[in-house]
């Protein structure tokens, strides 16, 4: 096994099993080596990439700290860079606006994140997975946290993030499991319209 396969296999396994795992990531460095394999492997290789937004949404899920920590190194940029790299998978769209979301739960990370271009990134991953409901689904959930700053908001509101929710509200409306998208959907677009 390789370096960069034993650093992300160790950090989804401290982010996943362990049950203090979410408290201690950035003590114990795993933050450090996944960040250092995205930006080394990410840009090259869509499926590291994957499995590093994996590991970083889960270890920046409901931790304050993990999510101070991997906007402090740059991990928001290097997430929404991943992302549109690699924005024809549908796969690393969801894990990267799954990751987005998480780590925007932060004040700083928003800004971070709308001044990396993750909005338009956000945006352009919704009209790209159409027809992907889970990609849909957390692109509207990233687009949710990002646009609680206002900032973000006008963006999304630029580069036709109303629209894209629109569109995509009128594609998941009759599935058995499309409640969670039209939530999504629902909150993202209300959101949108509270600045317009």
């Amino acid at each position: 096994m390789c370096i960069r396969d034993s650093s992300l296999s160790l950090s989804l396994s401290l982010s996943r099993t362990r049950a203090n795992a979410k408290d201690t990531c950035g003590d114990v460095g795993a933050l450090t080596a996944v960040l250092d394999v995205l930006a080394e492997y990410g840009p090259k290789d869509c499926k590291v990439a994957t499995v590093a937004a994996w590991a970083l949404g889960n270890m920046c899920y409901r931790n304050e700290d993990n999510r101070k920590l991997i906007g402090a190194a740059g991990g928001v940029k290097m997430l929404v860079d991943a992302v549109k790299t690699h924005i024809a998978s549908s796969e690393m769209s969801f894990r990267g606006c799954e990751a987005i979301r998480n780590l925007t739960r932060d004040n700083d990370n928003e800004v971070m994140c709308g001044e990396a271009g993750g909005v338009e990134v956000i945006v352009e991953v919704l009209r790209t997975h159409e027809a992907d409901a889970t990609a849909a689904e957390w692109a509207c959930r990233a687009l949710w946290n990002v646009t609680l700053c206002p900032a973000n908001d006008a963006r999304a509101t630029a580069c036709g993030g109303v629209d894209a929710i629109v569109d995509a509200m009128h594609r998941y409306t009759d599935g058995e499991n499309d409640h969670e998208v039209a939530e999504a959907l629902c909150g993202a677009l209300a959101l949108s319209l509270i600045h317009i």
